[in-house]
């Protein structure tokens, strides 16, 4: 076991990136940015949290307030920092010509992708670790349990290797550093709101059933798996790559049904909470899994083209399956309303993107968030105010599904939302519309 991790860490080019690249002094500039703003919120929050005119038993709530402060921070600057170690990594070798030099070695492009990420994932770490001496003032405080401060670097370490991971997918697809610096922070703008939505619900909210966060920590794991081999297909597309990518959706699509059946028999006064965030997950699983992924090359293509999982039929009717048949155990109104928004909302948006990209795969990314984005966060503007009985079914809110699944949760919504049933028809309906003729325009290329 030692001698395959030896091997496996003696990879030229992580060794490369680690001497280089801790030798540059943009490194060293970024990790002592890094420690001194965090050091300055640090010194803030104790000051404000050591005031004299404060109770003493007041001191376990300020330091938890000190945590907060110092976890939603360091998320901020995670979110800046971790892309900027990965955007140029794979892109900046084909701007400096040298990226056909490193296809041309013995290494496989699973290789090269982790040694371009081994650097990055090493920064963050190594960022992390030098804050801890800041945040152990949190103990002189109380109210934070060393538990809870493993938890509090744990998430704030898989947010950052998610975001380096974006970002060295976004490089292994673009040929400019600019091109792919741009389109990931254009994507974390969406993702770290909705995300930072979920870890703020499971955060303050008490007694949050544990099959819940082995959930979220399942879809983290399966977000760093699909980013990874994501980014070793760009490199070289095969069919291979691809199999082993949506096997692994498979797999963790099996262990989320498993989990949910769990939550479903022993949690029963959990329901609303295991289908609120079973909701949200299939309509990021339509979008990832529709993707109109396939080779370029004849030979690769028509080895893909045969495997089931390559096919958008079954992953239509998996996930579709998989968010209702539970149903038949549950008789709650809401928790159905919610498992039905997101098979409208999530299928149509998916199919609608997809059907826009057919023939321009590379553009998918790209169009299906920006639906996203349209139809997520744009319409949510409309409910500040919130929904009035009389025309909750006629609201344009109704067309986001985050608002929605805030609604249905807090039991303000009962009627049919019409709007969005007619919406995300008429979008399903083009979808299909271009995936009928850009077959035809495949048959008539063949024929």
């Amino acid at each position: 076991m030692m001698s395959a991790w030896k091997r496996f860490l003696d990879n030229p080019v992580f060794v490369k990136e680690m001497r280089v690249g801790f030798r540059e002094k943009k490194v060293f500039y970024a990790l002592v940015g890094w420690v001194v703003i965090v050091a300055l919120i640090a010194s803030i929050t104790a000051l404000t949290a050591f005031d004299g005119s404060q109770d003493i038993d007041r001191l376990p709530e300020a330091g938890m307030t000190f945590m907060e402060v110092l976890f939603w921070s360091q998320l901020a600057l995670l979110a800046m920092l971790g892309p900027s170690l990965t955007t140029s990594a794979v892109s900046g070798e084909r701007e400096r010509k040298t990226f056909e030099m490193l296809l041309t070695t013995h290494l496989a492009p699973t290789e090269l992708i982790f040694g371009k990420f081994g650097f990055a994932a090493s920064f963050i770490m190594l960022a992390l670790c030098t804050t801890i001496p800041l945040e152990s003032i949190v103990f002189f405080l109380g109210g934070v349990s060393l538990t809870s401060f493993v938890l509090t670097k744990l998430i704030l370490l898989s947010f950052g290797l998610l975001c380096c991971l974006y970002g060295l997918m976004m490089s292994s697809r673009e040929a400019r550093s600019s091109y792919a610096t741009g389109q990931t922070y254009l994507g974390l703008l969406f993702f770290c709101w909705f995300g930072s939505v979920i870890v703020a619900a499971l955060r303050y909210t008490d007694d949050v059933p544990s099959v819940v966060h082995l959930g979220l920590a399942l879809t983290v794991l399966y977000l760093g798996g699909f980013l990874y081999w994501k980014s070793v297909n760009h490199l070289e597309e095969r069919a291979s790559y691809l199999k082993v990518l949506l096997s692994i959706g498979v797999v963790f699509y099996l262990l989320v049904l498993a989990l949910t059946a769990f939550a479903q028999h022993h949690y029963p006064d959990f329901d609303d909470a295991v289908w609120a965030a079973s909701g949200p997950l299939h309509y990021l699983l339509f979008g990832l899994l529709l993707n109109p992924m396939r080779p370029s090359r004849r030979i690769e293509r028509e080895r893909f083209q045969k495997l089931i999982l390559s096919k958008p039929l079954f992953w239509i009717v998996g996930l579709s399956l998989g968010l209702l048949l539970p149903l038949t155990a549950c008789d709650d109104n809401k928790v159905m309303a919610i498992c039905f928004y997101a098979l409208m909302a999530g299928l149509s948006t998916a199919w609608f993107a997809r059907g826009l990209a057919l023939g321009r795969e590379s553009r998918y990314p790209l169009i299906l968030g920006s639906c996203w984005f349209l139809f997520n966060v744009i319409p949510a503007f409309t409910a500040i105010e919130g929904f009035r009985h009389s025309t909750h079914a006629w609201h344009p809110a109704t067309l986001s599904p985050i608002t929605m699944l805030v609604s249905y949760s807090s039991r303000d919504s009962s009627d049919l939302p019409w709007v969005a049933i007619a919406f995300y028809g008429l979008l399903f309906v083009i979808g299909q519309y271009k995936h009928v003729r850009w077959a035809r325009s495949q048959r008539a290329l063949e024929g």
